[in-house]
């Protein structure tokens, strides 16, 4: 499924990159120029550590089609690394909130599915929400709420950076790629 994805992902951007490439080349430097780099690292931090509509991804297709392209690799680095920090925020977060008498009750009535799954898979499903397009920052709240020892939770956090990795070379080069097929 993440597989799957991730292709359509690739294949929306590139299609886009293809068609529309100056309106998707004009956006992201509208969106450079207005928030420039530390916000969208601000963006990149809360979309992580905090549950928002905003998708890591967009921010990686700024990068790729913004002046921001030039330093790419460095980039990419840093906002793994930010996002993994970002998830242990979450966690944190999520084991504060699980202690509260509202998280237990809503619990109750509807995560036994969740902590079931956390605990089963613990670490690996951590994994997979750092890897794939899961919510990461779900997977780091509920592994905070079910009290998942820190020590196994962060090392999977750093999954992160590959993942920035592959998707930002999918998302920057998957219209290159799209082009040579079509011709």
């Amino acid at each position: 499924m993440a597989l799957l994805t991730l292709a359509l992902l690739v294949a929306a951007v590139g299609y886009a990159s293809v068609h529309y490439e100056a309106e998707m080349l004009a956006a992201a430097s509208w969106v450079h120029d207005w928030i420039g780099f530390p916000g969208l690292m601000a963006i990149l931090f809360m979309s992580d550590a905090v549950i928002t509509p905003i998708p890591p991804d967009a921010l990686l297709v700024v990068i790729s089609k913004s002046e921001l392209h030039e330093n790419w690799a460095w980039l990419i680095a840093f906002t793994g690394c930010l996002s993994a920090l970002a998830g242990c925020a979450g966690w944190a977060l999520g084991r504060s909130a699980g202690r509260t008498r509202a998280a237990r009750w809503l619990l109750r009535r509807r995560g036994q599915r969740v902590q079931a799954l956390v605990q089963r898979h613990g670490k690996w499903a951590v994994a997979l929400g750092a890897v794939t397009p899961i919510p990461f920052s779900i997977t780091c709240w509920f592994a905070g709420i079910f009290e998942m020892r820190f020590r196994t939770f962060a090392p999977m956090t750093l999954l992160r950076l590959p993942r920035f990795f592959v998707y930002y070379v999918a998302i920057a080069y998957g219209d290159a790629v799209l082009r040579a097929l079509g011709q």
